[in-house]
């Protein structure tokens, strides 16, 4: 397990403001691709993102498939 800032993994989209990964990530066992903004209101299983920003994650890194596999915030 390890810790990764907020802004490592998600960034920003300076066209609409919208959140997007800047790896592959899983949050909550459901899969979102790098590079693809995530809309406002979507839920990873219950868990909204726009409600954590800039909270640190936890979660590890499967270098080979570039995917952060999130388990939590600190």
């Amino acid at each position: 397990m390890n810790r990764y800032q907020f802004f490592t993994v998600f960034n920003t989209s300076t066209v609409n403001g919208l959140l997007y990964p800047r790896v592959n990530v899983i949050i909550n066992n459901l899969r979102y691709p790098a590079y693809y903004n995530i809309p406002r209101g979507i839920s990873f299983g219950g868990l909204d993102l726009y409600n954590y920003v800039g909270r640190d994650i936890a979660g590890t890194f499967d270098p080979t498939t570039s995917t952060l596999t999130m388990v939590g915030f600190y």
